[in-house]
């Protein structure tokens, strides 16, 4: 069949066809076939100005080509072909559940200006091909059985819509948006090039069982899915946000990219995972994930706090600065930083099964862990490795917590500045080697079980122990040993200038001790076969071994005073020396008042008790005894308040007033400040014994400072810290979960017994719940009901009701004519549900046509036993006085009818409104990974009284400050006394895709497409209880104070009182 005309109208039903042959229609203006059939038996060729096939049909069994200069549209209608399908336009319209396909063949769409296929479908057989300015898939779904390519000189837009291909898929456009679509190649690659950018957020997924590459400007994959075998990004110098995102593949991964944003996201790669962002800035925060076989990082600034950077084998990371402050950077093998700037990882991990290498401007590894197998080697112009001894590190980031501190088989350590490794750290399986001119080893630590090498120093003050197994070599222009350096084997100790030891030294090998010009021996210098040498040496002290009584005594030296013994006097004791040392079996009192100055250091592991206590050191006052007095006054440059070498924790106990000066004031390890009356704590003491003045820090670790009464703070930093917090994890299983979303509402869930069911064939209805798939399985008539605020199924749900109601009655056409029967009678449930009043019940309905033939009744009319319609069908035209109550009966009871008609007309609107012929059901279990407290110890600083506390700076950490009356704080100290932790909820399942596919003669069936579901965790910020500790409370015994919670006593004149082995808390 062929037709030439300048415009041909086929509307309105209307076919145009050839059963067996070819068509071909031509016009040099509109062909307009809206509402009808255009039928080819073969090949079809239509060529026009315009064509319009809304809601419409156009087929051929064979090829078809279609043509318009102008547009052709499409809208709800179907253009579908046996093989190949050829459309030329300007513009091709084919919106509003239309269908454009070729069964068997390819299928090739060209238009000048857009194609437009939102809520449509886009079907070929075979290869599919589109070029235009635009294509929208928005809410489509466009297939391709072999591969798939669309150019776009403008946006492809495919918003909650499918585009997907058995083969390979080829995208060119300026910009693309797959927000919360689907782009998938079944078995092959995906391929993306745009000038502009790609936007996959929201839910978007590009998937691939092949290789991806995406090129663009800018790539936005928040909340978005990236897979593919290989994937490959390139936004040469653009942004990547991938937040909450996942970017996953099976093999490697390779971005190249300007600033990248991965808080709370997932880069991961079973491969090699490569990122390279041209110095621009790499955001791995807040729960990120970068985890590949090996990695290569190259980035600006990179930030990891709470992150997560995990290599199965090596791992090499170049950028300008590095914050880990509290993630995880970790390599099963080789791991290299090379940072240009700071390197932070406070309360982090930085860890290797083999070599650690770090080359940076500074390190700062306060309360941190840098942990290697093998060899530590970091270089640096300063290394901070404070506040990391006998600690544990817990990120949080699903990493395994570590010890503290710096850490390896060999630790290698080049600072060109200063080591800081106040209360730190630094421990090796084999050997320890640090050079720097300044090393703070304040309660530090530095041990391993094989030779330590200290060199470059300048003056080395150590407050700490210092411990290698087979050998220690310090040198330093001045050494001053304050607390320990021993060793199983040899040490040497190597001064230009100066040599003063008030500390231990002690070799179980030889010990050599060099100085330039002067070296003292303070303390306690112990070898088996050692070796004392200087150009001047002078060795000075007294020892007191037994027990010495005065009336009012003095011990007065230029050098060290050690007493193992008892110092009693009944009026005032005082000791004076270099150093005055009173070990765990001294005792020094007197009634009066007892008096210690030490040039140096005052060192307490007996017991010091008097009517007032005054003790004054130049250096260090270390209290790992028991030190009390009615009124106590301490002066220090450094205070620390500990515990003995068993465990138990020191107590400073006044019985009234207690005065602190000191720079530095260190309470820890179960060691209790106690005062019943007042406390003032400052820098130092003045003329009068009272302390004034600003400290430099105040420390509480896990221990009590408390005032009966009064108490007052002036420090430029407070630490008020908990000593062992540890937590870790408990995981629950939150067991399966059902769901449905519908379109236009993708986020609002619906669980299965929400939902109901209806066939609208059969107006079969009901509550399927997780079983709804074997129900109704691929039966295309059944729609998915949500549920009405308004209409709930609780009321309007029961079996007495349909799906929705019929129209129960309506208005007659004649005197007593209806156009349809009744449906509803009174007393049905309806009246009262619909809020109408019933009418009265149907009269009965005596059939004058059939009598009673029971012998006592017989001849006389019969009640019928007819129903309702019955009876109605009936009297409709029998005017007889049987009729007669039926008609005046539908008279009366027209307006209740009428008002019920009205009541449930609403209620169906409401009910087809809610009707979904796609839905997507969910199926997942949820797991939940919830961090406990396994062990706390919190620091405490109470008053009975008000409290005044002036620091500059400071923190509160997991612990408590309470004051029982008013409290001034004048401070800005950070108040972590509330811990937080973060609760990570897991989802996996599957989501299915269940709608209905037109088959066009073969009638519609339903579909149901399972794929998995994923979304990324949700992550909840949670508080940790502190777990307080017992309060200790003092008492007034018979002889003296007792403390509930600690087994000792007090007691009067020079009565001994000895601590017990062991200590219970209350």
């Amino acid at each position: 069949m062929t037709i030439n005309a300048r415009r041909i109208d086929s509307r309105d039903g209307a076919t145009i066809g050839a059963r067996n042959g070819s068509v071909s229609l031509t016009a040099t203006g509109e062909i307009d076939n809206a509402g009808s059939k255009l039928v080819s038996g073969d090949d079809l060729k239509v060529q026009a100005s315009d064509l319009n096939n809304a809601s419409s049909q156009i087929s051929a069994q064979g090829s078809a080509s279609l043509r318009a200069s102008n547009a052709i549209t499409n809208n709800g209608g179907s253009i579908v072909t046996g093989s190949q399908l050829t459309i030329n336009a300007s513009r091709i319209d084919s919106r509003d559940g239309a269908t454009i396909g070729a069964r068997n063949g390819a299928v090739s769409l060209t238009a000048t200006g857009e194609i437009d296929n939102t809520g449509s479908k886009l079907v070929s057989g075979d290869d599919l091909k589109l070029k235009a300015s635009d294509f929208h898939n928005d809410s489509g779904q466009t297939s391709a059985t072999k591969s798939a390519t669309v150019h776009a000189s403008n946006a492809i837009t495919n918003d909650a819509g499918t585009l997907v291909a058995n083969g390979i898929i080829r995208l060119d456009s300026a910009s693309l948006t797959n927000t919360r679509g689907t782009i998938g190649s079944v078995s092959d690659a995906l391929s993306v090039t745009t000038t502009r950018t790609i936007d996959n957020s929201a839910g978007g997924r590009m998937l691939a069982a092949g290789d991806t590459t995406l090129t663009a400007s800018d790539l936005n994959n928040a909340g978005g899915t990236l897979s593919a075998t290989n994937l490959s990004i390139d936004t040469r110098d653009g942004s990547v946000n991938n937040a909450a995102g996942t970017m996953a593949s099976n093999g490697a991964l390779a971005l190249h990219a300007g600033a990248v944003n991965n808080e709370g996201g997932a880069l991961e790669a079973k491969g090699a995972l490569t990122a390279f962002t041209n110095d621009a800035a790499f955001d791995n925060s807040a729960s990120g994930r970068v985890i590949g076989d090996r990695i290569a990082l190259s980035a600006g600034e990179l930030k990891n706090n709470t992150g997560l950077i995990s290599a199965k084998t090596a791992s090499s990371l170049h950028t300008t600065a590095i914050d880990n402050h509290g993630g995880a950077i970790l390599a099963g093998q080789s791991l290299e930083l090379v940072n240009q700037g700071a390197l932070n990882n406070a309360a982090g991990q930085i860890g290797s099964d083999a070599d650690v290498k770090i080359a940076s401007t500074t390190i700062d590894n306060t309360a941190g862990a840098i942990y290697a197998g093998g060899t530590l080697s970091a270089t640096a112009t300063t290394i901070a490795n404070a506040a990391t001894r006998d600690v544990t590190v817990d990120t949080n980031t699903g990493a395994s917590s570590m010890p503290a501190g710096l850490q390896g088989t060999d630790v290698t350590l080049l600072a060109n500045q200063s080591i800081d490794n106040h209360q730190g750290q630094i421990l090796a399986r084999r050997a320890i080697s640090g050079t720097t001119p300044s090393l703070s080893n304040d309660a530090g630590k530095i041990e391993t079980p094989g030779h330590i090498k200290l060199a470059g120093l300048d003056t080395f003050v150590n407050r700490g122990d210092i411990n290698g197994g087979t050998a220690v070599a310090v040198h330093a222009n001045t050494i001053d040993n304050r607390d320990t350096v021993q060793s199983k084997g040899d040490i040497t100790v190597d001064a230009n200038t100066s040599l003063e030891n008030s500390g231990r030294m002690i070799a179980g090998g030889d010990l050599t001790t060099k100085a330039g010009h002067t070296q003292r021996t303070l303390g306690r210098t112990q070898d088996s076969d050692g070796t004392l040498a200087a150009d001047h040496l002078i060795p000075e002290g007294i020892a007191t071994a037994s027990e010495t009584v005065m009336t009012d005594g003095a011990v007065t030296t230029d050098g060290a005073v050690t007493n193992e013994g008892t110092l009693s006097a009944g009026g005032t004791t005082r000791v004076s020396g270099v150093s005055v040392t009173n070990t765990d079996t001294g005792t020094i009192v007197g009634d009066v008042a007892t008096q210690l100055n030490a040039t140096h250091d005052i060192d307490n592991a007996g017991l010091i008790d008097s009517a007032a206590t005054t003790l004054q050191a130049g250096g260090t006052l270390k209290n790992t005894g028991r030190l009390y007095g009615n009124t106590i006054a301490l002066g220090a440059s450094t205070l620390v308040n500990d515990a003995n070498p068993q465990g138990m924790g020191g107590v400073i106990a006044s019985r009234d007033t207690l005065e602190i000066g000191a720079r530095t004031l260190t309470n820890q390890h179960h060691a209790l400040i106690y005062a019943q009356s007042d406390m003032r704590i400052g820098g130092v003491l003045d003329a009068n014994a009272h302390a004034t003045g600003t400290a430099d820090a105040v420390t509480n670790n896990g221990t009590q400072i408390q005032a009966g009464n009064a108490l007052a703070i002036d420090t430029h930093r407070l630490d008020n810290l908990n000593a062992n917090f540890q937590t870790s994890t408990v995981t629950t299983d939150g067991g399966k979960r059902v769901w449905f979303t519908v379109s236009g509402s993708p986020t609002t869930q619906y669980g299965p017994d929400d939902v109901l069911f209806y066939n609208v064939n059969n107006h079969e209805a009901g509550f399927y719940g997780a079983n709804w798939q074997k129900k109704i399985e691929d039966d295309d008539y059944f729609t998915l009901v949500t549920p009405s605020s308004r209409y709930p199924f609780a009321i309007y749900g029961h079996s007495t009701l349909k799906w929705p109601i019929d129209t129960d009655y309506s208005r007659r056409t004649g005197l007593f004519t209806f156009e349809q029967i009744y449906t509803v009678f009174p007393g049905d449930p309806k009246w009262a549900l619909f809020g109408v009043a019933s009418p009265p019940a149907m009269p009965d309905y005596v059939d004058p046509y059939s009598t009673v033939s029971n012998s006592h009744q017989s001849g006389r009319p019969a009640k019928a036993t007819l129903s309702g319609n019955e009876v109605i069908r009936r009297c409709r035209d029998d005017m007889t006085a049987a009729c007669a109550p039926i008609h005046r009966w539908i008279v009366d009871s027209e307006p209740a009818y009428s008002a019920l008609t009205a009541a449930i007309a609403p209620y169906n609107k409401d009910f087809r409104a809610r009707e979904n012929t796609h839905w997507t059901a969910y199926e997942v279990t949820t797991q939940t990974i919830t961090p406990v407290v396994t062990a706390s110890e919190p620091a405490q600083i109470l008053s009975g009284g008000a409290m005044s506390i002036r620091a500059d700076t400071g923190i509160n950490d997991k612990s408590q400050i309470v004051a029982s009356g008013d409290m001034q704080l004048v401070a800005n100290v950070l108040d972590n006394s509330q811990p937080t932790a973060q609760q990570v909820v897991t989802t996996r399942g599957t989501a299915m895709y269940s709608h209905v596919v037109s088959r066009r003669f073969k009638g519609d069936q339903r579909h149901n497409e399972v794929m998995p579901y994923v979304p990324a965790p949700v992550v909840t910020t949670i508080d940790l209880p502190i777990a307080d500790r017992p309060q200790r409370v003092w008492r007034r015994g018979s002889r003296g104070l007792v403390m509930r919670g600690w087994s000792t006593r007090l007691l009067h004149r020079h009565d001994r009182c000895r601590a017990p082995r062991s200590r219970r808390r209350a």
